[in-house]
């Protein structure tokens, strides 16, 4: 699978002795705010101008970011429309 999937990270987890505590902490925040998609994988929702604010950056240099993370495919973008942010899906780096 060419995604991070929340199921995945949850049973090589709970394999491991010891878990570092960011991680649960941001699986949690995947959770709460539903960061997951029915199928388990894991997305994030940034939008352009907070990645500006961010990296103290440009609207032109945020979006050539994030198209070079998908160009390198680390990240899937897909557009929702309507003035919606897009959903950047995390790949799996491992496999990247």
């Amino acid at each position: 699978n060419d995604y991070i999937r929340l199921d995945v990270i949850a049973k090589e987890w709970g394999d491991k002795e010891n878990i570092n505590i960011n991680e649960l902490a941001l699986v949690e925040l995947m959770r709460k705010h539903r960061w997951i998609d029915k199928e388990g994988k894991v997305y994030v929702i940034y939008k352009i101008e907070d990645i500006c604010s961010d990296m103290g950056t440009s609207k032109s240099n945020a979006v050539k970011y994030v198209n070079e993370l998908c160009d390198m495919g680390l990240v899937e973008k897909v557009q929702r429309g309507m003035g919606m942010p897009n959903l950047l899906y995390v790949k799996n780096f491992a496999l990247a």
